[in-house]
């Protein structure tokens, strides 16, 4: 073997010998889909789930809406959005993620969605709408946990 060939085979096989970079592991199939319920589905496509109780074994569907605040203040529908901040706020404590970052990432989802629904309104009546949605997104910042 020449000199060149043996420090060819002797440089290949330090590069094979290199350790890998470790890449992170993905979540878990149940982690993905709440996120998925969470964050990238429509409010109508989270609800028809949520009717259908979708892996009710495994995801907590339980709500009490609004808790104490109306469901409805002054007739905005604010149930469906409660819904889902209760879905987050259940599974993400059930799954062990349930931290401050993810305490604001699923109040954020919140206050996005009641804006979302405030947009749907006539002009005249939006306005209002995202007054309350501030209240409720306040409130939850103030007493929804850690």
């Amino acid at each position: 073997m020449t000199a060149v060939a043996a420090l060819g085979a002797a440089l290949l096989m330090g590069a094979a010998a290199e350790p890998a970079i470790a890449q992170p592991s993905p979540k878990p199939p149940l982690q993905t889909y709440t996120d998925k319920l969470l964050f990238d589905h429509s409010m109508d496509r989270f609800q028809s789930v949520r009717d259908d109780k979708g892996h009710s074994d495994k995801l907590d569907w339980s709500s009490d809406g609004c808790s104490q605040a109306p469901n409805r203040p002054m007739g905005f529908n604010f149930l469906p959005s409660c819904q889902r901040h209760d879905f987050g706020y259940r599974n993400y404590k059930k799954q062990g993620r349930f931290d401050r970052t993810t305490r604001l990432a699923v109040d954020k989802n919140f206050k996005a969605d009641m804006y979302a629904y405030c947009r749907t309104l006539p002009k005249a009546k939006a306005g209002s709408c995202e007054y309350w949605a501030r209240v409720y997104y306040g409130e939850v910042r103030k007493h929804g946990g850690p």
